[in-house]
């Protein structure tokens, strides 16, 4: 995480934070692909351990949430988090317009990886959905493209990306 200054930080987002994370993720998508504030409240009280902001001089500017799914990222593991899945569902990666391509997402992304490669020991792989435009930075960080999804959600197409996890050689 060398792109972080002094006066910035990763740090998991707290249940009094949902509401301004929901806020960025409304200013970073469509409102078709923005999820609830609910939605978001439920996956940070479920797993808070994968909801996780960026914070420049306290202030959030960057966010990635996440939960968990027994296979792969469907259009139900969008609402549902089963601790014990092997999955882990990226379900948003934002940050703030005006601090886009300075390297926050691949920071926050990155992160992620190395917390569930550490922490979370059945789990076999990080899938996310992204559109055409996105695969390269996802691409950058370790996913592989694994061709269009099945879930659709707002009217253009994703793409199922996926990253392995391998814990000390026994597992992908």
């Amino acid at each position: 995480m060398s792109n972080l200054s002094i006066a910035d930080s990763i740090r998991r987002v707290t249940g009094h934070e949902v509401h301004e994370a929901w806020l960025l993720e409304a200013r970073c998508f469509p409102s078709d692909e923005t999820a609830s504030k609910e939605t978001l409240e439920y996956r940070q009280r479920e797993a808070p351990e994968l909801f996780w902001g960026y914070f420049k001089d306290s202030r959030l500017i960057g966010l990635i949430c996440c939960t968990q799914a027994p296979d792969k990222l469907t259009h139900e593991s969008l609402y549902k988090h089963i601790p014990e899945g092997k999955t882990v569902c990226v379900h948003s990666v934002a940050v703030d317009q005006e601090h886009q391509r300075q390297g926050i997402a691949t920071s926050l992304l990155k992160h992620l990886l190395q917390h569930v490669q550490e922490n979370f020991d059945q789990v076999t792989k990080v899938s996310l959905l992204c559109h055409d435009k996105l695969k390269l930075l996802y691409e950058k960080v370790g996913f592989q493209c694994r061709g269009l999804s099945e879930v659709v959600h707002g009217p253009r197409p994703w793409f199922d990306m996926e990253y392995s996890i391998s814990h000390g050689g026994d597992r992908h």
